[in-house]
């Protein structure tokens, strides 16, 4: 039998301490061994689901951060009519909307940011 037929020897001390901080790839040695681990991990549906479903968590977060902050809403229109070949008329608007949630309380003199879904009547 050859000597490094399941692949190179890891010199690890025997604590649990140690073998946690280790890579797989550190404790299995094996070319073969590492590329099918490799494939598995890279096949594996429910690890890549979970993955998926950290990131849609992620952006929920980000998302409920952003709902604190106040909005604004610009809408620019404009218009040109002619009536009878005659001078065209243009007509511009441009409508701004800004909103935000104040909370004050009797309790709570100070100002807080909350988003609608989350605001008391006090």
């Amino acid at each position: 039998m050859p000597d490094n037929l399941y692949g190179e020897e890891v010199a690890v001390a025997d604590t649990v301490d140690n073998i946690g901080n280790l890579s797989w790839q550190e404790i299995f040695t094996d070319p073969r061994l590492q590329e099918l681990i490799e494939q598995g991990l890279r096949n594996n549906t429910d690890l890549q689901s979970a993955q998926w479903r950290v990131k849609e968590a992620e952006a929920a977060m980000l998302s409920a951060k952003l709902a604190y902050l106040p909005s604004f809403a610009l809408s620019p229109q404009g218009t040109a009519s002619s009536f009878d070949k005659g001078k065209a008329v243009q007509t511009y608007t441009l409508p701004v909307a800004a909103s935000w949630v104040k909370q004050s309380c009797a309790t709570d003199k100070s100002l807080h940011w909350k988003p609608q879904s989350e605001a008391r009547n006090c």
